[in-house]
């Protein structure tokens, strides 16, 4: 028997699109992407509000790369269980 599919998995919730300048990340190093501001959440605010109390999400993105002066798209990079933090602004609603 196959275990319960979590409710919540494969579910967009939130969607963005984030450019970065000249982010470097060296060999075997961790950083911190930053903040990400006008988050479009997908399924509306009350549904949203439900992932909160996870703080963490599972994050698929595509991105384009540059090594060696020459530019590599990458699609469909997938992680599980990013940390993850909100800072809602409810005086924009």
């Amino acid at each position: 028997m196959s275990p319960p599919m979590d409710p919540l998995m494969e579910e967009v919730f939130v969607n963005f699109a984030q450019d970065f300048d000249n982010f470097t990340i060296l060999s075997g190093e961790v950083v911190n992407s930053g903040t990400f501001q006008n988050v479009s959440l997908v399924q509306g605010i009350t549904a949203t509000l439900g992932i909160i109390p996870l703080g963490s999400l599972d994050v698929e993105s595509d991105v384009v790369v540059t090594v060696a002066g020459k530019k590599i798209t990458v699609e469909g990079l997938k992680q599980n269980n990013v940390t993850t933090s909100y800072d809602i602004d409810l005086s924009e609603l």
